[in-house]
Parts: structure tokens; sequence; C-alpha cells
């Protein structure tokens, strides 16, 4: 299952991928945990993380859980799903996703039933999903949503899901952070981010869960390695934790780069328009979102991706297929699970492709980048 496409012979020599916060930023935080004298887990800078995040998002109701990455988020959160419902078989899940959200879905357990997905936003054909709400509602666990691309999937639409079919929905918002929008989430609602240095605020293999205060126990329990009894949750299920705890040093390089995150944000956001406003009708960008914040350029094209590829390693740029070079449901272990008609996550996956906007792409860089690019 590879990420690139790009060859080791052919890839760039000099990337940058993302502007992390420079060790100078970093070394403050750095001599706290000194003085602290506290170098492990849930500590005074993991406190302290903790507030300053749940004070950004304001979700009314909800506390957050750090943890060691954005897949050990969603892997917590698929364990209390399944403890939940251990009846239950089935996560409804796009295809058009990561790796991580059908693993996560399988290890715990579960049976995917991959959703196509529509042209306008990248998530669910609502027609198709609610379809499949009807046919096997009393198998679904929950329901899963995966921002494209780091572009903020509206809660109220969660809230609508949850309100009408009463099932747990999950939103694994990895790359989203920036973008969520302060709405007031439902009781069922859980959210999940990555904090991995390739995204657009960007720690160090770190993530979170943002849940219903009720939950926050338990969550602090099923990542610190510890058995959980649910009897006050359901039944008489336990829970096996596992090591999913953020360090205090991961917690110190994300306060790093949490206090420049304003300032990040506008530079790509900058330079992210740019490129949508001046690329031909060659290239497109799906959904048509506007100012969000990304530190990647995800577009799509039916150029032939080999020109493309030559044209950006002159550039020393080097080109991505975002979430592998096919949909969840077309490798062999996903291939024989539930799933809806899939034309539009197909078509879509061929002509979508992304690069990373780093340091170098200041004015004149970009524009010569894109004059290039217009005339393959």
């Amino acid at each position: 299952m590879k990420y690139l496409f790009v060859s080791k012979k052919k890839m760039p020599k000099n990337i940058n991928f993302q502007s992390l916060a420079r060790s100078k930023k970093i070394l403050p935080y750095l001599k706290k945990i000194d003085a602290n004298k506290h170098y492990s887990n849930f500590g005074p800078l993991h406190n302290k993380t903790t507030r300053i995040i749940e004070n950004l998002v304001k979700f009314p109701g909800y506390s957050c859980t750090l943890t060691s990455s954005g897949d050990a988020s969603l892997n917590a959160v698929f364990k209390l799903i399944k403890y939940k419902n251990p009846k239950k078989k089935i996560v409804i899940c796009p295809s058009f996703a990561f790796f991580s959200d059908a693993n996560n879905i399988f290890n715990n357990g579960f049976k995917p039933y991959f959703v196509d997905i529509n042209k306008h936003d990248l998530t669910y054909d609502m027609n198709l999903l609610e379809k499949v709400l009807a046919k096997k509602k009393n198998q679904i666990a929950a329901i899963l949503y995966v921002s494209p691309f780091g572009y903020p999937i509206s809660i109220q639409r969660l809230n609508y899901i949850y309100k009408k079919y009463k099932i747990s929905v999950i939103y694994d918002a990895a790359d989203t952070f920036l973008n969520l929008k302060n709405e007031i989430p439902l009781k069922e609602i859980f959210i999940t981010c990555s904090f991995h240095p390739t995204k657009t605020l960007p720690g160090n293999e770190s993530g979170l869960v943002l849940s219903p205060k009720k939950y926050k126990d338990y969550f602090y329990t099923i990542i610190n390695h510890e058995t959980l009894d649910l009897k006050k949750i359901k039944g008489k299920n336990t829970i096996c934790g596992f090591n999913g705890k953020a360090s205090e040093y991961d917690c110190a390089i994300l306060l790093a780069n949490l206090k420049r995150s304003k300032k990040e944000q506008k530079k790509v956001n900058d330079k992210n328009l740019f490129f949508k406003d001046n690329l031909n009708k060659n290239f497109f960008f799906q959904p048509d979102y506007g100012k969000w914040a990304s530190n990647k350029l995800v577009f799509f094209t039916k150029i032939n991706r080999t020109k493309l590829e030559r044209l950006l390693n002159s550039f020393q740029v080097r080109l991505y297929k975002i979430w592998g070079d096919k949909c969840l449901h077309e490798y062999k272990m996903y291939k024989n699970h539930y799933k809806t008609k899939m034309t539009n996550s197909i078509n879509l996956k061929k002509m979508n492709y992304s690069f990373f906007i780093d340091d170098r792409f200041n004015k004149n860089f970009s524009e010569k980048l894109c004059k290039k690019l217009n005339s393959l």
C-alpha cells in the first residue's frame, strides 16, 4: 500500500515538507520539562496543552484527550464503540479515505461498509448513505465521516445523522484542527485529529480525541494500558487498553507550533488561494472551499501524471497521490466487504493529486510553477 507513487530514482532531493517551529522556539518548553522534572506522561505541559486546545475549539460539554497519534485516537474511539455495541458488527466508512480508517475498523472487530461519496464536497452520497442506514440500521455500530484533506465537515450535518438514526458518529478530522468550526456537537459525536509533522498544525506524531466529558475517564484508561470495566455503560464488557499516551515532549513541540499557528495559517491560506485563482481549467478543486488552512495544494486533473511528475520534479517539488493510488475497497484486504456502487470514489481517485506548499513558495517561485503547470 504505497502512499507515494514517485519512484526513489526520480524523487526530488531537497524537500521541506512542512515548516515546524525551530529548536529555539521549542527550547523554552524543554527547559520547563527539566524544571518540572516530569518527563513522561500527564504532566504540566500535557495539562496546559489540553486546556489551550479546549479553549480553542470551544465545544461546550466536550473534553480533549491527547494521544500519541491520530491513528491511536481512532483506535481508542473504536475500542469504546466496540464495547458500547458488542453485538453490532458494521461501521460505515468512505472508500475515499486513508488506510488508518479501515484498518482501525477491522482491527477492533468490525466490518467496514464502504459508501460512495458525492462530487460536491467529497463526503457521503446522502441517498446511498440513507439506503444503507435503512437496510442495516440494527447492525451498524457507528458512522465514520472522514475530512477530505482537512476541509471541515459541518457539525450540523453530523448532528442531523446522529439525531435521526441514534447511531454514534466518528469524525476523522485528521488534518482539520485549524479548520474546526465552533458549533455545538450532540452527545455521541467523537472527533479525532492528528498532529503528524506533515499536517497543517504539526507536532511530533501526536493526536487528540474530542468527546463528551462523560467519556474522558474512559479514554484516559484506554490509552494508558489499563483494562476498563464498562458495566456503567452497557453489559459486562471490558476494554483492553494500549499505549496511546502523548508525552511531555510531544506537548512541547505542539505548544511551540500552536503559538505560531495563526501566522502560519494565513501564509498557507494565501499560497493555496494563489494557485486556485491562477491555475487554468485543466485543474479543478473539490470541494470548492475557498479560504481554509492547508499546507498542501490538493487538486484534480486529467493531465498525464508522468508529465505532471516530471515538471514538478524540475522544481524539486514532490507529487503525491493522497491516501494511496486506489480506493480502500480496491485493496485485496477489503475487496469482499460490503460496499455501494463506487463510481465517484474511483473516478475522483484517478484524478486526485497533491503537493506540499513549503517555505520556498514565495511569489516568484509560485508564479513560475503556476505558469509551467498551465502549459501542460
